[in-house]
């Protein structure tokens, strides 16, 4: 098989179900939003506490 031809089997694989994928993308971040951002805040204030070493 031909590079050409295997990287259009992949974009084609890859577009198949896109709508289908975003659609799971934008429920999981519907459903989770409240709890993502309380983890990135915890993310926040834990990497402003931690000290930097410099060489």
């Amino acid at each position: 098989m031909s590079d050409e031809t295997e990287q259009r089997m992949c974009d084609e694989d890859f577009g198949s179900d896109e709508e289908g994928e975003e659609g799971d993308v934008e429920s999981f971040l519907e459903d989770n939003s409240s709890e993502l951002m309380d983890r990135l805040k915890e993310l926040e204030v834990n990497h402003k506490n931690t000290p930097v070493e410099l060489d």
